[in-house]
């Protein structure tokens, strides 16, 4: 035997690798030379290159393998444990371990097990105080266990509206009744996860004056004066003496010399109410009693305020 892959022995060495051999025979009989061409075929065994991708979301857990197969002689044929598969294909696969298995015509094989991992279970948490009191206002931000390169979009909610996208940070200044503020994140392009919170922001109802006035003209306590950080409007406002006599009744139509009306609050919100006075002439010292009703910023009306003050001069 002569020819590529044939040793010195006349063994063909099939080790040579894959290929088309063509081998020649050579004997002799009575005195005549004969020969003999064949060829050897030999084909590469079969392999696989396998794209493993993990599950990439949590709530999903389904992850993928691509199997390219290759080499072999004739049709091939790939199994996942077991069961017979079409290569070249993306296949959907839960976590765990797979053994992958490629057949030629000739039977020979190739092997490969492969793991498909599990979504971790990522978390969110928005930060920030949960009730605060108007005018204040109320900033939030989030933690989250997904690496901000992975984040794809930030959406932030109030109670289901759209308040801000692709913000780190919002800010609430506006009064607010346990809504729900609410922050969702789009991580490897298609995971989302979200997490809410029960917010508000109220508005403390202070309505202050003073219960003792000292009109004497020097600049301290001289009148009583009505203040308030939630009164829209006030109704009317009467001041009575001890024997229940009316000194004062003001009402929305009331105004002063100057033709303003009298209870419209000012840019401090406050109305300036009373001078201590009667017909134009000092009230005696003692103790009066007011009724007020007003309107607050809520729009809620009819709301009765009462009280004491106390005159000194």
């Amino acid at each position: 035997w002569t020819g590529t892959g044939v040793t010195a022995d006349g063994m063909f060495d099939p080790s040579i690798g894959a290929g088309a051999y063509d081998l020649l025979y050579t004997y002799t009989e009575s005195n005549c030379d004969f020969t003999i061409m064949t060829t050897i075929n030999i084909f590469e065994d079969p392999t696989a290159i396998i794209d493993v991708m993990d599950a990439p979301c949590f709530e999903d857990n389904v992850g993928s393998i691509f199997i390219d197969a290759m080499g072999g002689n004739g049709d091939l044929t790939v199994t996942i444990d077991g069961v017979e598969v079409v290569a070249d294909e993306f296949l959907e696969l839960a976590p765990g371990t797979y053994e992958i298995f490629i057949s030629d015509s000739n039977m020979c094989s190739y092997s490969e097990t492969v793991t498909v991992n599990a979504a971790l279970e990522q978390s969110v948490e928005i930060i920030g105080a949960l009730n605060g009191v108007f005018p204040e206002s109320l900033d939030f931000t989030f933690e989250t266990s997904v690496p901000m390169d992975l984040i794809n979009s930030i959406t932030w909610t109030l109670d289901s509206l759209v308040i801000c996208n692709e913000c780190d940070m919002v800010t609430l200044d506006s009064l607010i009744n346990n809504e729900l503020l609410c922050v969702q994140l789009v991580y490897n392009d298609a995971c989302t996860i979200d997490t809410c919170v029960p917010v508000s922001i109220i508005q403390l109802t202070q309505i202050y004056f003073p219960n003792i006035i000292t009109p004497n003209d020097d600049g301290y306590n001289d009148e009583w004066i009505i203040g308030s950080n939630a009164i829209e409007s006030i109704q009317y406002v009467n001041i009575y003496d001890r024997w229940g006599e009316l000194i004062l009744s003001l009402d929305e139509g009331s105004v002063d010399a100057a033709g303003n009306p009298i209870l419209q609050l000012d840019g401090n919100n406050e109305v300036r109410v009373w001078d201590g006075t009667f017909k134009s002439k000092d009230v005696v010292n003692g103790v009066y009693v007011f009724v007020m009703e007003y309107t607050d910023t809520k729009g809620v009306d009819g709301l009765i305020e009462t009280g004491d003050i106390t005159v000194v001069k």
